[in-house]
């Protein structure tokens, strides 16, 4: 079971659990516990006796009593009565929960106890107070106690919407948004600035602009949380309770110092020690710490907040404190106590603790069945849990009875319907080997096993980077990534991986299978293979005697290698530029040198580039060699068949005289030695 609200008293607690039902324990003198009895503490929770057909729906503990709020809308008290706290028209101890004596036809909507006097809202929107009235606390203009709910006389127009009862004053808040308080003055817990009793409600001095949301009366102090975002406090500070970092009492609302980036959600007034959550989910303390109160495993008091040191993992949703302790519900559901121990802490011991303790319910399993069948060796763990042993069953769900008494009554017992799953029986698993894979650089090979087992086995790969010598976690290699359900794992092939080995593992509660390693070979990558092309050589005209060059460039992968050609009969046949004694290749073969002579002018030239992929061959390029003429001129050498017959022959003679010379420019081709005029010129230079 765990806790939805919890409250505590001045030896005593009260809470209300997820069963519906409400618990008390501690101390039991005026039968505060509500178990139908008084008599000794109890040191874990009983159930309180509630009336037939009524759940409570909140509960609060005060100086030897208790009060809780019906389902009917209807206010129950019971415990100590001497000033009339109960509000049942009579000063007699009650044992069992008693309704309260509200005006007919009124319900109570809000209601706060905490010692012996009380105060509640009803449905007709006044507040009613009733017990003790030592102090004016019953804000009715008097300081006769009152044994009945009597109303309190609040200002003009204005009705209380909050509540919150201390030992000897009380605070409201009203539909004027204002805080208003009244009773005990004497250190200025009501925040008026004067430390003058008050039988009638006055207004707290509130800083300018602020309004409260949540208040918290305490013994001779006051806290409340602001719109502004800080908490206040008021009145006693004897102990550093207001936490303000001093000890100097306050008449009017101070601002608590709050831990850094941290406010309140909730607060609470205590005794000389007070308690708050906050928005970062956990409780701070500060003030006195005899009783070690403020739960950080010592009994040093502070001025200002620290933080509880709270369970592992649970933080607090809900606290009260009274009586030098405070009770807490766990975000885990549990309640916890600590600092004073009368029993009140319901850890089953009445020794006081600095630190959170559970309150142990004394529940005891008294039998658990499977789907009818009996469960063996029932064993409590000490830890709020049982264990059994299930019986032998098919598999899947199950229904799951528990049987079960409460100190020592025995309770329903509660069903968990599908509640425990039996597990098919259970295999070893088995693994399939994975194929060796080949990939090229670069390229990803994937490595794929298959299982079988009950359960389902996890699969865990390994590498080995030294041919199975030695085996190590997959994320040894960077390059490899495992599937989701572990049943292959892709590997990016390199020079690194080369030779790795692969293996997995299958794991189940049965067993574990590992398969062969299967190797990774990764091949280089081939270079993209591209044709040749060639350029084209150029033609050369040379003297007689001296070097020609014929130049190309080629490309292509891989580099091609290139071949010179000569054909010595105008492109009709082609051979070897061997066949050419004076031709020289130099630049890879890309430069072709030959000497210019008689016999290889007209000659053609061309060159051919070929690899792997195919080749390519030049345009040619024709060699022209000069030689002189008998004049002393350049003259190409014929290359044309020798002419014989002179068609025509021109024998020229010019004469002079002293004033000029005749000059004949001719312009001839030599044909076998004959002169053929084909253009003439005549000039006469005149003598000067």
């Amino acid at each position: 079971m765990t806790f939805t609200q919890i409250s505590t008293g001045r030896d005593h607690s009260v809470g209300i659990a997820s069963d519906g039902n409400t618990y008390s324990w501690g101390s039991n003198d005026n039968g505060q516990l509500g178990i139908g009895t008084s008599g000794p503490a109890k040191l874990t929770p009983v159930r309180v006796n509630a009336p037939a057909g009524v759940t409570f729906t909140r509960v609060s503990a005060g100086f030897r009593s208790s009060m809780a709020l019906g389902s009917d809308g209807k206010l129950y008290a019971w415990g100590y009565n001497g000033s009339g706290a109960l509000g049942d028209g009579t000063t007699t101890d009650r044992f069992a929960p008693v309704p309260v004596q509200t005006p007919a036809g009124v319900s109570i909507t809000e209601f706060s106890m905490r010692s012996n006097a009380s105060m509640a809202v009803g449905s007709d929107g006044k507040t009613y107070s009733w017990g003790a009235n030592l102090n004016g606390q019953l804000g009715d203009g008097t300081f006769n106690n009152r044994p009945t709910p009597g109303l309190v006389t609040t200002p003009a127009g204005v009705t209380f919407t909050r509540l919150s009862a201390g030992d000897g004053h009380m605070l409201a808040i009203g539909s004027d948004q204002k805080l208003y308080a009244w009773g005990s003055n004497v250190n200025g817990e009501l925040g008026d600035g004067t430390a003058t009793l008050r039988t009638l409600p006055v207004a707290v001095h509130t800083p300018a602009g602020v309004t409260f949301s949540q208040v918290s009366a305490g013994y001779a102090q006051s806290h409340a949380i602001g719109s502004d975002g800080n908490t206040y406090g008021w009145g006693s500070n004897l102990f550093g309770q207001l936490g303000d970092g001093t000890t100097t009492n306050r008449s009017t609302p101070v601002t608590v110092q709050l831990p850094t980036g941290v406010t309140f959600t909730s607060v609470v007034s205590s005794d000389y020690d007070s308690a708050a959550i906050g928005s970062d989910g956990h409780t701070y303390t500060w003030g006195q710490n005899s009783n070690g109160q403020l739960g950080t495993g010592t009994t040093t008091p502070r001025t200002v907040p620290g933080q509880v040191q709270e369970p592992a993992g649970v933080t607090f949703t809900q606290i009260d404190g009274n009586g030098s302790r405070y009770l807490a519900v766990g975000s885990d559901g549990n309640g916890y106590g600590w600092g004073s121990n009368s029993g009140a802490l319901g850890n089953g011991g009445l020794t006081n603790s600095p630190l959170p303790v559970m309150v142990l319910m004394d529940v005891q399993i008294t039998g658990v069945t499977f789907d009818g069948l009996d469960g063996t060796g029932l064993v409590d763990n000490g830890d709020g849990t049982w264990s059994a042993t299930t019986p032998p069953h098919a598999a899947g769900p199950v229904d799951v009875v528990v049987s079960w008494t409460l100190n020592g009554v025995a309770q329903t017992p509660v069903t968990y319907g599908d509640g425990f799953t039996y597990e098919p029986l259970a295999v070893a698993p088995t693994i399939t080997d994975p194929s060796d894979q080949t990939v090229a650089d670069g390229a990803t090979a994937t490595f794929e096993v298959s299982t079988t087992g009950t359960p389902n086995p996890t699969v865990v790969w390994q590498v080995s980077r030294d041919n199975g010598a030695t085996w190590e976690s997959i994320t040894a290699d960077p390059d490899a990534t495992v599937s989701s359900d572990g049943l292959k794992v892709t590997v990016k092939g390199s020079p690194t991986n080369d030779g790795y080995l692969y293996r997995a593992t299958a794991t189940n509660s049965a067993g574990s299978a590992t398969s062969a390693g299967a190797k990774l070979t990764v091949t280089k990558t081939p270079p993209i293979q591209v044709a040749p092309k060639i350029t084209n050589p150029k033609d050369q005209v040379v003297k007689n005697g001296t070097s020609a060059k014929f130049t190309v460039q080629a490309t292509g992968t891989p580099t091609p290698t290139v071949k010179w050609q000569v054909s010595r009969d105008g492109g009709q046949t082609w051979e070897a530029v061997s066949a050419d004694p004076t031709a020289k290749l130099s630049n890879g073969g890309l430069t072709l040198t030959v000497t210019g002579s008689k016999a290889n002018n007209g000659y053609l030239y061309r060159a051919t580039a070929s690899n792997s992929v195919g080749s390519a061959t030049s345009d040619v390029a024709k060699l022209t060699v000069t030689q002189k003429d008998e004049n002393g001129g350049e003259t190409p050498k014929p290359t044309t068949p020798r002419e014989t017959k002179v068609d025509s022959s021109l024998a020229i003679t010019g004469a002079g005289s002293e004033q000029g010379l005749l000059f004949l420019s001719l312009s001839a081709l030599i044909l076998g030695g004959g002169l053929v005029v084909t253009n003439r010129v005549l000039k006469r230079r005149q003598k000067h």
